[in-house]
């Protein structure tokens, strides 16, 4: 199983959630203040899924688990953020840093800990860059900064934004089980709530919010 991919085959995603992680960090962002996309923040969140898809708002699309052509699944979940926003260790673990090889995730950061008797990896995808070298890290830790690598600006609307000025840069966290690359839901695993998640609207963009 193909652990960068973005877009999976469906026998490699987990339907049960599976709860892990006595202790985790409600948020991947320094002190959990999330970047927003319509300027307001809910205390205790962890974040926005993205919404903007060129011209649409369609946040379900960053859903884990999504639809993707060709049969295929989404892989982990999109959480909206600007770029160069700095993003956290939400958990104790070993860290290394995984350069653009030229796939759709880019950049990204792999966080591997042991936890009821397995091994987990998560990561984070289409960094714009790296701080620090592979290490140790304890959650709170500041480890990277979001961006744009990999296909996430496919049309133009990461780097840059949309007719709305709404951009579509995010953060792809991915969780794999290190034994199998079987995916699962980094959003229900970790615990975290998130803005837009119960909204499935596929609307132009000025319909937003």
């Amino acid at each position: 199983m193909a652990e960068n991919s973005i877009e999976v085959d469906p026998a490699e995603i987990a339907t049960t959630p599976k709860s892990l992680l006595a202790s985790i960090l409600y948020s991947p962002f320094v002190n959990g203040l999330y970047p927003s996309q319509d300027n307001t923040h809910v205390i205790g969140l962890a974040g926005e899924y993205r919404g903007t898809y060129a011209d649409r708002w369609k946040p379900k699309s960053s859903f884990f688990d999504a639809q993707r052509p060709g049969g295929k699944r989404h892989g982990g979940a999109d959480i909206y953020a600007t770029v160069g926003t700095p993003l956290v260790a939400v958990v104790d673990g070993e860290l290394e840093q995984r350069p653009d090889d030229g796939d759709a995730i880019g950049n990204r950061l792999w966080l591997t800990f042991d936890d009821g008797g397995e091994r987990w990896r998560l990561i984070y995808g289409h960094l714009s860059s790296f701080v620090g070298g592979p290490r140790s890290v304890t959650q709170g830790d500041v480890i990277g900064h979001s961006g744009c690598s990999g296909n996430a600006d496919y049309d133009g609307t990461c780097s840059g934004h949309n007719r709305c000025n709404m951009s579509s840069s995010h953060v792809h966290f991915q969780l794999v089980r290190v034994s199998d690359g079987v995916k699962f839901n980094p959003i229900e695993v970790l615990r975290w709530s998130v803005k837009y998640q119960d909204d499935d609207r596929d609307v132009d963009c000025e319909q937003f919010p």
